[in-house]
């Protein structure tokens, strides 16, 4: 399959479709259900979420590094103005 495949644009669900799967959502319930993994073999899957997707994936640790030289290099910026202003 490709992008071809699918529609660009989707059509909005109609009223009647939408109460439906509304009133079935909150017959269900899949919220009160839904708590993680449960085998060994999930929780080791999902243990690293974070370091792949979240605040510590590769290229937060990055974002997170450069800033900091930032922060670093406008202290300095900053210091030496403050030197010559004396």
């Amino acid at each position: 399959m490709n992008n071809s495949d699918f529609p660009t644009k989707r059509r909005a669900w109609p009223e009647k479709r939408r109460k439906q799967q509304a009133k079935r959502c909150r017959q269900t319930r899949p919220w009160a259900v839904s708590n993680g993994p449960k085998s060994d073999e999930g929780k080791a899957r999902s243990c690293g979420n974070a370091f792949k997707d979240g605040l510590h994936s590769a290229l937060m640790i990055d974002l997170s590094r450069l800033l900091q030289k930032q922060k670093t290099m406008i202290k300095a910026l900053q210091g030496g103005e403050n030197r010559l202003n004396r």
